[in-house]
């Protein structure tokens, strides 16, 4: 058995599922200096918002493109690893069940979200986001359990995806086309 807490709902999804596939963490950016994370419009950058300038660490990553500032915070945008693309299309559309087994890891252990953790009551403690990677039957049954009413039940299709679609919250336009000129001859 499982002790479910509802999500903090502070937490941007995209933090959860897409910073981790750069193998990053909020911690990655410094303490206290993460702000957000988001995917771009055309799902392949990820943009990471922070107070405080980037360290090295940051700008020498195998994915980091450019950095830029705007209203007071430091933008840093990375390329979407060739290999998680289809990831992050599946991020999308909310289809999490339907990420690659690769990137289902690396979120598991880089989300930052507690994953099979024997919590005081010695049962597991698993992230209700980290379940929904594997449309786990607790968390199914859970959800039903919520959305039931006294004399109704329901019962989600088998097919189900078992966390909410990610909102605008949680991507963000770059507009690269726009802002980007070619060098003169």
């Amino acid at each position: 058995m499982t002790d479910m807490e509802p999500k903090d709902k502070s937490r941007n999804l995209c933090n959860i599922y897409v910073l981790p596939l750069l193998g990053l963490t909020k911690h990655s950016f410094g303490e206290n200096r993460f702000v957000n994370s988001y995917l771009s419009e055309d799902n392949c950058h990820i943009v990471v918002r922070c107070t405080h300038p980037f360290s090295a660490i940051i700008t020498n990553h195998a994915n980091f493109c450019f950095q830029m500032e705007q209203d007071s915070h430091y933008l840093a945008v990375f390329a979407v690893p060739e290999y998680y693309k289809r990831d992050a299309e599946r991020f999308r559309r909310g289809e999490y069940s339907k990420f690659s087994t690769a990137a289902k890891d690396l979120i598991k252990k880089k989300s930052g979200l507690p994953f099979r953790v024997v919590g005081r009551s010695g049962k597991y403690n698993t992230a209700l986001e980290l379940l929904a990677l594997d449309k786990d039957p607790v968390l199914k049954k859970y959800w039903e359990e919520q959305l039931s009413n006294k004399g109704s039940k329901v019962v989600l299709d088998d097919d189900a995806e078992l966390a909410s679609i990610p909102d605008d919250d949680n991507f963000f336009t770059l507009n690269l086309s726009d802002q980007l000129t070619p060098l003169e001859k």
